[in-house]
């Protein structure tokens, strides 16, 4: 597999033959680039970045650019080639394009546990003011400051009760009712529809079959009614339609569960808007008034968004990420017979819907140690994953190393097993949230969301210290594990008071800025 790897990107390289088909050849063997002796690892990214640094080329040849950039990226990184990243993105014309090639670059930090921060917050900063000048005959008539018991609340992506953003959702419109609030739910679809862009692993948005429109959604038994924008076909009258609906019910103000969205902050620029964040991932926003961050900013992350002239200080930890939410919680712990296991096995289980890109070599050697330190032990993965490495993962850890797919009662599950692991990777907070409500143990990698939830206790900063919370854990009996994590969980705040402080600290910006505007206008006039 190596050798089509390499004969592809000679090919390549040389501009010799069909570009299409070497560039689909080194598509299908992607996963082989890791494999590479490191001279021909070295070779690659040194051709690679010699092409993306060349002016002309950029000009001439954009598709391979962005190809060559997706391959960059995700295997080659370093911050020598962030400036060419934007300039590569101030070629691409169309907002649509400049849409999805943030998201796939969005997409390629994610899965890689990769910083592009700097290049994003300028791309994003300008992909969103070139929206926002396109649309500039969309506006609202009616005053915001006359309704703040109306309350816009988007995600990009609403699926199952089983998504972790989803299931906050619903936390959310449940807690803003119960405060007293009108809570219109709109999912604003913003991930690209389709692959536009050549790219090594494209992304495309994954939505539920749901018209566009006013609908009831139905979340086991659960029904709520929520509007359908399917924005990210950048059709003008389903904004125009949507801009209609909202001159209607007036919201005061706007909260967004989850990160990147062109569409919502155009609609920031009209109603005070907060983002709660659901990663630990920077979210540059120009027009929000607030983002709820998982910890204080980094001065990497903040010069990030000096660097594309966003304001640092809206960043805020307004409220713990971690907070006591009844679908998180559990007292009954399900019997290991109802998923035929034995009493006496002792399961550890790791749970992902990005398996393939976030177990790796180091993982592998991790899972392979723990089944070493105990016969009893069954490592569990749940989530979708490639044949390519539950073959690789049998063939290196053995039959005790299962792959059970994508789980529908992960609660059951989750409140059956001894202990939730979390590896080096940015989501799984969800996960862990509800491992913990339901009895179970839960240790992490000092890494992404997971860590701003644990105990310090309970992280580990690299695989040979995980190993070792495991083995200090395995002899302790079921009510002991389970005092362990529901201790855990009792330190959460309150998930309505949170969402009270957050609503508290939208307002109080809100009004600091309106008493600033006035201010200046009352200085402009004395000047």
């Amino acid at each position: 597999m190596s050798d089509i790897l390499l004969s592809a990107f000679n090919s390549l390289f040389r501009l010799e033959g069909d570009l299409d088909s070497h560039c689909r050849a080194i598509a299908d063997n992607r996963n082989e680039i890791p494999n590479l002796s490191q001279e021909n690892k070295d070779y690659v990214r040194d051709q690679i970045k010699n092409f993306l640094t060349n002016e002309h080329n950029l000009k001439q040849q954009l598709p391979l650019s962005i190809f060559y950039l997706s391959i960059y990226a995700s295997y080659f990184h370093d911050e020598q080639i962030d400036h060419h990243i934007q300039k590569i993105f101030n070629k691409i014309s169309g907002v649509e394009n400049k849409n999805a090639f943030i998201y796939n670059l969005v997409t390629i930090g994610f899965r890689k546990n990769i910083s592009f921060d700097k290049p994003l917050a300028k791309m994003f900063n300008s992909l969103v003011k070139e929206f926002k000048d396109e649309s500039s005959d969309l506006t609202l008539e009616y005053n915001v400051n006359q309704n703040k018991k109306t309350i816009l609340l988007v995600s990009s992506q609403i699926l199952s009760v089983s998504h972790s953003p989803t299931q906050l959702l619903l936390e959310l419109y449940d807690a803003l009712l119960e405060l007293g609030f009108e809570v219109l739910i709109v999912q604003i679809q913003s991930f690209p529809p389709e692959n536009k862009l050549p790219v090594i692993e494209p992304f495309k948005g994954n939505y539920l079959d749901t018209p566009e429109g006013f609908r009831i959604w139905d979340f086991d038994g659960k029904e709520v009614p929520i509007y359908n924008l399917a924005a990210s076909h950048f059709k003008k009258s389903s904004l125009e339609d949507f801009f209609e609906i909202l001159e209607k019910i007036q919201p005061g103000f706007m909260i967004n569960v989850g990160g990147y969205n062109i569409f919502q902050e155009f609609i920031a620029s009209h109603i005070p808007s907060l983002i709660y964040m659901t990663s630990s991932m920077l979210v540059p926003s120009p027009f929000s008034s607030l983002v709820s961050v998982f910890e204080e900013l980094s001065s990497t992350q903040i010069k990030a968004l000096e660097g594309a002239q966003i304001d640092s200080k809206k960043y805020k930890k307004i409220v713990s990420q971690a907070a006591q939410q009844d679908s998180l919680f559990g007292r009954k712990p399900a019997s290991k017979s109802e998923f035929g296991y034995k009493a006496e096995e002792i399961l550890i289980a790791v749970v992902s819907n990005r398996l393939d890109w976030e177990i790796g070599l180091d993982e592998i050697e991790f899972i392979n140690k723990t089944l070493q330190t105990d016969p009893r032990i069954k490592f569990l993965l749940v989530g979708r994953c490639e044949d390519k490495l539950v073959t690789k993962i049998g063939r290196m850890c053995g039959p005790r190393a299962e792959f059970l797919g994508q789980i529908t009662e992960i609660k059951t599950f989750l409140s059956m097993i001894d202990f939730l692991v979390n590896t080096k990777r940015l989501g799984g907070g969800g996960a862990a949230a509800t491992a913990i409500g339901h009895g179970t143990p839960v240790f992490s990698i000092n890494y992404g969301d997971v860590s701003n939830i644990l105990p310090s206790e309970y992280l580990a900063d690299n695989y040979t210290e995980l190993l070792g919370l495991i083995t200090y854990h395995l002899e302790l009996d079921q009510a002991t594990r389970q005092q362990i994590a529901y201790s855990i969980f009792d330190q959460f705040p309150k998930f309505k008071d949170s969402v009270q402080k957050l609503i508290r600290a939208l307002e109080w910006k809100h009004n600091k800025d309106r008493i600033n505007v006035a201010n200046q206008k009352s200085q402009s006039l004395i000047n």
